[in-house]
């Protein structure tokens, strides 16, 4: 994992004196079924006319919270030294609120509190301090990284560190839940979609690449789900007892190539589509990034 600026203390940084409150959703709920709150995951990021999918997380020891995407959706290039532009909308919903802010991409960079992982589609940056007692909490933002528009209360929805799961603990043919902002679907006028609220899409986890150590799930996705969260459901030892657990990032579809020649006419047509299939970066660089932040 690579940056490309020079990082100062973050600690250095004032902490805007508004606050927001946090909603940590954990462990189970009634077998097959989400639990609202779940629905509260994903964020949309809207970048220099471009949109993905994003999402909040603490760390081990619930001190600062994280916003999560995938690479792609702020930076042009593997190497994270290019955005595609110096700030970022970030918006979505909690207990039926809209909320949004604006994020200063080019103050993050600079001041190393926002990093990519140049092996992995996965970035992350720090937002903010928190506290919490019980399943809820107040943050705090840096003011000179995050802005909004309007003042009060923002409620928020956060992962907690200990639903993260690492590569080696996902179990293929598990199901699973991909949430995001497709924004290609539906055509354009048409009511048939508020592409403003994320969409859930549900599907089990198909394989793994072990040379790449990524994820393959059967679940489809569109451009705009990118960075979006993927939720693992464990099977409880008793009915009614799963656990939803946060096993990667949204990165990408596996396209399905379909190719016919017409020997009479000497014509070839060959058309690229979406499959069923998706790829999947697990939570294992995320994880990498906030704990080289903790030792610091």
């Amino acid at each position: 994992m690579n940056s490309a600026h020079n990082s100062q203390n973050h600690m250095s940084v004032p902490l805007c004196s508004a606050f927001c409150v946090l909603a940590f959703c954990t462990q189970a709920f009634p077998q097959g079924a989400l639990h609202p709150s779940n629905l509260d995951y994903p964020v949309m990021i809207s970048v220099a006319g471009r949109t993905g999918t994003g999402f909040f997380v603490t760390d081990s020891d619930s001190v600062h919270w994280y916003l999560v995407t995938a690479r792609h959706v702020l930076f042009k290039d593997t190497a994270a030294r290019h955005l595609w532009g110096p700030s970022a909308m970030v918006s979505g919903y909690a207990a039926g609120q809209r909320y949004e802010f604006q994020a200063n991409l080019d103050s993050l960079l600079t001041d190393g509190l926002l990093k990519a992982d140049t092996g992995h589609d996965v970035a992350v940056a720090r937002c903010g301090t928190l506290s919490f007692k019980s399943e809820g909490g107040v943050c705090t933002w840096y003011r000179r990284h995050l802005r909004r528009s309007v003042g009060g209360k923002l409620r928020i929805t956060v992962v907690k560190w200990d639903m993260l799961r690492t590569y080696d603990q996902v179990l293929v043919g598990n199901d699973v839940f991909v949430f995001g902002f497709p924004r290609n679907l539906g055509l354009r006028g048409l009511p048939e979609i508020d592409s403003d609220r994320p969409l859930v899409h549900k599907g089990i986890v198909a394989g793994s690449n072990p040379s790449m150590r990524t994820l393959i799930i059967d679940a489809a996705v569109y451009p705009g789900n990118s960075g979006g969260p993927v939720i693992e459901v464990e099977e409880g030892d008793l009915p009614f007892n799963d656990t939803f657990v946060l096993i990667g990032v949204v990165t990408e579809y596996v396209p399905f190539e379909d190719v016919w020649h017409d020997i009479t006419r000497d014509y070839m047509n060959r058309t690229i589509s979406t499959s069923d299939y998706s790829i999947v970066e697990p939570m294992d660089p995320v994880i990498d990034i906030i704990q080289k932040w903790r030792k610091k």
